[in-house]
């Protein structure tokens, strides 16, 4: 966000969530980080949000900064229903959900630059982010509807039975 905020000085950051699992000392450390940066303008701490469907909807992208693997990263798939570009870190199961370059942009976990750069090369380029939006919505609705999933688990036990 410190190398952002110089060359887009009207984007501004949420951060939803909360620290659920034990992480309040990382938590922390974000929060006092914003703070010596002098960001506390710049980033907004939302903490845990029921609606974030609404929040995905009034953002120009989203970005999944996850500094382990995730399995899943369900908020992506939030972030392409609503048609969203989305910058995240290549890990665990998100290479599966956002298509490099067509759905959004990976960096390697750990890269703040990398980060960087691709949050402005989406917020510098909005033919890019909107053709990335609606390319992921279409992703979203080919292959992460909840009818899609039943679909494909119900093929899954069909096959075992089958065996």
């Amino acid at each position: 966000m410190s190398s952002i905020h110089p060359q887009l000085p009207d984007v501004r950051f949420e951060i939803a969530g909360s620290a659920l699992f034990g992480e309040h000392i990382y938590e922390n450390q974000v929060r006092q980080l914003v703070q010596t940066l002098g960001l506390q303008n710049v980033v907004s701490f939302l903490g845990f949000r029921p609606d974030v469907p609404e929040l995905i909807s009034q953002a120009d992208l989203l970005v999944h900064a996850s500094t382990t693997p995730e399995l899943f990263g369900q908020v992506l798939v939030q972030a392409m229903a609503a048609g969203k570009p989305v910058v995240a870190t290549r890990g665990g199961g998100v290479p599966e959900i956002v298509l490099e370059s067509k759905t959004g942009l990976l960096v390697p976990m750990g890269d703040p630059s990398a980060m960087a750069a691709a949050i402005i090369t989406i917020m510098n380029n909005t033919d890019q982010a909107t053709a990335m939006g609606c390319a992921g919505k279409l992703r979203f609705i080919e292959n992460f509807t909840i009818q899609k999933t039943v679909q494909q688990v119900q093929s899954a036990y069909e096959s075992l039975i089958r065996i």
